[in-house]
């Protein structure tokens, strides 16, 4: 009797990875990290949600925005993706399109609804995040829908700051022809906040525009 329970066991454990690993919606988030339209559309005629989120609150329409992957996050709205979901640290798809600067998802999102303003839990901004990384396309994109140049994050940098750390010249006059004179500039030394580091803009154990994103396993 004993090891027919065991086997048993075994086969219900066995059962339980092989339908997890069908999870059409774990499918979904995996070929989002991987910026796979292709197989994105196939999981959503499929029936998978457009909002699938991991155990971090994550969409999938955040890993493509981040992978920079226009046409998976183009299906991902289509089947009703909100473009303007938040993280469990408030990250926005809009805040790793524009950390990656991917300019075209910048405005795709923007169309959709996404917040131009909006911060997330240490006051990071998505013109922060592009400012960050030097990306003037997009930081020109995000000031002329609305950006607020003058916000801070909860280390009291502003998006020029980070510019100018940076040495990101151009992006650099993108926002000081948008500053109020009373906004300061911090020295070249200052680092920046943990909120650039978990966003990926200074290495982090969280999202990196530009690099390849953590497997779902490791959520």
């Amino acid at each position: 009797m004993g090891r027919r329970v065991l086997a048993l066991g075994s086969l219900l454990f066995a059962l339980s990875v092989f339908l997890s690993a069908q999870d059409p919606q774990s499918q979904l988030i995996e070929a989002a990290m991987r910026g796979d339209a292709t197989q994105v559309k196939t999981l959503l005629a499929a029936g998978a949600k457009a909002d699938a989120r991991d155990s971090d609150k994550r969409t999938a329409l955040a890993y493509a925005s981040a992978q920079g992957s226009l046409p998976a996050v183009q299906a991902l709205i289509d089947a009703g993706g909100s473009a303007d979901s938040r993280d469990q640290d408030g990250v926005s798809p809009l805040m790793l399109a524009a950390g990656g600067g991917h300019t075209g998802i910048v405005e795709l999102l923007l169309s959709k609804g996404a917040d131009v303003k909006a911060a997330d839990h240490d006051g990071m901004t998505s013109l922060m995040a592009a400012a960050s990384t030097g990306h003037a396309d997009t930081v020109g994109v995000l000031l002329a829908k609305g950006a607020d140049v003058n916000a801070k994050n909860s280390s009291g940098s502003t998006a020029l700051m980070s510019a100018a750390f940076g040495g990101y010249t151009p992006v650099f006059r993108a926002c000081d022809g948008t500053v109020r004179p009373a906004a300061a500039i911090a020295p070249r030394k200052r680092r920046l906040g943990p909120e650039a580091r978990r966003i990926g803009l200074r290495g982090s154990a969280g999202l990196r525009p530009g690099t390849a994103p953590p497997s779902a396993a490791s959520y």
